[in-house]
């Protein structure tokens, strides 16, 4: 229930001192999932609360009529505090108005007010791995990567369209790292540049040395480590060119980062191989020292177009409910939320059944393509999110003609049409209980799956069957929300 983050909850007799006040609960829906309660979710809002049964002759009152609260009062004394958690659960609305009011306005705005512009830099196509899926990958060989020239001539672009800006740039590849020898001289012209940058990576880890990773540990880079599994059978898909296992270089790699002191994030594609070794998965890097984990869907892109890789949803909805426990447990234990363990997936889907306040922008609807997130390619081609990168639909123009990335982007038609895209543009998004708390908006994953932006994600399925399942566990104090934040 929403409530459980507000700053303050609210008593309705002084909330609402005027006995005329109006009572609504217009676009509250029921739905009847277990014996014991039943969910109402305002579907404007994504407002949610959970109702023992013996109630629910009050709930259908205030689902018919408008009422005022001194009717209310007359009519159902004995149910004032009720009332008070429908207010503040912000399913009753209180003169057509509801608590969560100013929150969602908050939540609308927040893209444009965003003070981080997310920067993914396709460092390099050359990778020393052939993973089945790549959705990075292309045919188009020349050139093969990035100059440091282009990247710093990008970044003073960057900083004179977005000064107020902190930038996160990432290097993506391919593998970034067998660019390591530039990258180490490029840092340092890129500080020169501004000390508003934040340095990440994303790497397969076969590559990391002592010497990379303590480079990388000096230099304050946040490190991801793509592993799809603990053992050869899981991480099949992710294979030297060869065809033999990667796992073993990357898990040498791994141990390097781990000894200099630097915890990366595991990033893991669900497939197949790798869905019903999960929870051993998580155990074995959990105990490792991994706290950080995104186990993503495909995308169906690059080597992984028109290809099926048949993840079982409702084993996954079963795996990650348990994943959810396994958190809330290990973090209940910890004395430190630095020292908290999470999925980045579960934390925002929580977070959101929780909380207005959306984090990770990719779950905002629309989401920070083209404003908050953008991608270059190894020419200097600018993209709306680097899942587009190579695709000139969705190209916005390169570096070198552009004189102020912001206004070029404002003028372009792909920019715009992704900023237009949200969930009211999609028609089964529209009509959806759960379309203001799910978090799967992102307009790749539609556009490379129906060649389209205006589908719904390939987890629609997915959301709405967990999220009343997580209401649940919350019901049932299975998991708490304190537990399990945002990432």
């Amino acid at each position: 229930m929403h409530n459980k983050k507000m700053e303050k909850l609210f008593n309705i007799e002084e909330y609402s001192k005027d006995i005329n006040s109006i009572l609504s609960m217009k676009d509250v829906e029921i739905k009847d999932y277990n014996k014991e309660y039943v969910i109402l979710i305002d579907k404007e809002t994504g407002a949610w609360a959970t109702i023992n049964k013996p109630y629910i002759y009050v709930i259908k009152k205030l689902l018919e009529n408008e009422i005022t609260l001194g009717q209310f009062k007359e009519t159902f004394p004995e149910h004032i505090q009720l009332l008070n958690l429908l207010l503040n659960s912000g399913v009753l609305k209180v003169n057509h108005v509801s608590l969560l009011h100013d929150k969602l306005k908050k939540r609308q705005c927040k893209i444009s007010k965003a003070k981080i512009c997310q920067v993914v830099l396709r460092y390099t196509k050359n990778c020393n791995l052939s993973c089945s899926y790549c959705y990075a990958h292309t045919d188009i060989t020349p050139p093969t990567s990035m100059s440091n020239e282009k990247v710093l001539y990008i970044l003073r672009k960057l900083k004179e369209s977005y000064p107020e800006k902190t930038i996160n740039l990432s290097f993506h590849g391919g593998e970034p790292l067998f660019n390591y020898s530039k990258l180490v001289p490029l840092v340092k012209d890129i500080r020169n540049i501004s000390e508003n940058i934040r340095f990440y990576i994303q790497t397969n880890g076969t590559l990391v040395t002592k010497e990379i990773a303590n480079f990388l540990k000096k230099e304050e880079f946040n490190v991801g480590i793509s592993i799809d599994g603990f053992d050869t059978e899981s991480n099949s898909h992710r294979s030297l060119p060869n065809g033999n296992s990667s796992l073993k270089q990357s898990l040498i790699g791994l141990d390097h980062l781990l000894d200099a002191g630097i915890s990366p994030g595991i990033f893991t594609v669900v497939t197949a191989a790798n869905q019903y070794k999960l929870l051993e998965h998580f155990d074995f890097y959990v105990n490792k020292g991994i706290k950080r984990f995104n186990f993503s869907p495909i995308l169906h892109s690059g080597k992984a177009a028109n290809k099926e890789y048949n993840v079982n949803i409702d084993h996954l909805i079963e795996t990650n409910l348990r994943l959810m426990e396994k958190i809330n447990f290990i973090n209940n234990k910890s004395n430190s939320i630095k020292d908290y363990v999470s999925e980045v997936n579960i934390s925002n889907l929580i977070n959101n059944l929780s909380s207005l306040n959306v984090y990770n922008l990719c779950t905002l609807s629309p989401c920070g393509a083209g404003y908050t997130m953008l991608g270059f390619d190894i020419d200097g081609s600018l993209y709306s999110c680097d899942y587009f990168i190579g695709n000139l639909d969705f190209k916005i123009g390169n570096i070198y003609e552009i004189d102020d990335i912001k206004s070029w982007i404002h003028k372009n038609i792909s920019a715009q049409n992704l900023s237009k895209r949200n969930i009211d543009s999609i028609r089964e998004c529209r009509i959806c209980t759960w379309k203001n708390i799910c978090t799967y908006h992102c307009a790749s994953d539609s556009y490379f799956n129906h060649k389209t932006l205006y589908k719904p994600h390939s987890m629609c399925e997915y959301v709405k069957k967990i999220i009343p399942q997580i209401i649940d566990l919350l019901y049932r104090k299975k998991i708490s929300i304190n537990n399990i934040p945002p990432c």
